[in-house]
């Protein structure tokens, strides 16, 4: 599903009433990229609505909003956000769907010379 800028201002906030909106969204989808940012109520709780109606849907792949260094090698409490997405990622995986989650997991590289 596309949107444009209009009707992307016209998303679902993820409450319990978006379950309807998010199953059409999913709808015929091959791979869902979520993009949600905030809270634990947004990256743990939202993304795990997101992440059902995905699979209630058939999507085969799921990639949720990690798109970050690490976050598997960050000790816990190191830093929050990871905490959560890392939060996540294991409750994702408890939820024993057919769905592949990939986290997309980036390097941080700096100058030899700035460290």
């Amino acid at each position: 599903m596309r949107f444009t800028q209009e009707e992307s201002s016209h998303l679902p906030n993820l409450d319990e009433d978006s379950k309807d909106i998010l199953n059409e969204m999913c709808t015929g989808a091959y791979t869902v990229i979520s993009a949600i940012q905030g809270g634990p109520e947004d990256i743990v709780a939202g993304q795990l609505k997101l992440l059902r109606a995905a699979v209630a849907n058939g999507v085969k792949r799921f990639i949720p909003s990690t798109f970050s260094y690490d976050i598997f090698k960050v000790g816990e409490g190191g830093n929050i956000a990871s905490g959560m997405r890392r939060q996540f990622a294991e409750e994702a995986e408890q939820e024993n769907s057919e769905v592949e989650i990939v986290h997309i997991l980036t390097s941080i590289q700096c100058p030899s010379k700035s460290m």
